[in-house]
């Protein structure tokens, strides 16, 4: 009943929603007693959605050390939220389309259109996996050590 006064129509005939209307698109200050240690993030390409919002915003603020394979989902943003549902008439394929952008709060990407790029490129071996070996967990492990 509110969309009207909650949308802005863009140019380009999509809308934005104001961030008067929603909390959680103002700025966020962080907490006086959060965690103020050395982070590490384990990304890697299943690192999708919600995941991939963070770890880009995370990284773009430089909140940590990102270690693994690039994110699946793209460091600018990505599009979900609510979704339209159809069944195409003759094939009777179902699809579905997001009706939400969601443009994240970073910087410029190293490479744009792909998800956060770790700072150590440490990839998912199948024979690792095999024989129950963490890479990414041994060489952060590795990486806390040395830096003591």
């Amino acid at each position: 009943k509110d969309i009207k006064k909650e949308l802005h129509r863009e140019k380009d005939g999509t809308f934005t929603l104001l961030e008067e209307f929603n909390d959680e698109l103002k700025i966020q200050q962080p907490k006086t007693n959060r965690f103020k240690g050395k982070v590490y993030f384990l990304i890697d390409g299943r690192s999708g959605s919600a995941t991939a919002e963070f770890t880009a915003v995370a990284h773009s603020n430089h909140l940590g050390v990102f270690i693994g394979e690039e994110t699946g989902g793209a460091y600018e943003g990505g599009n979900g939220g609510s979704f339209l549902h159809f069944e195409l008439p003759h094939s009777k394929i179902s699809i579905q389309s997001p009706l939400i952008c969601y443009e994240n709060a970073v910087h410029d990407p190293r490479v744009k259109g792909r998800g956060t790029i770790p700072d150590h490129d440490v990839p998912w071996k199948l024979n690792d996996a095999l024989n129950a070996v963490d890479t990414q967990l041994e060489f952060v492990l590795d990486l806390i050590s040395s830096k003591q």
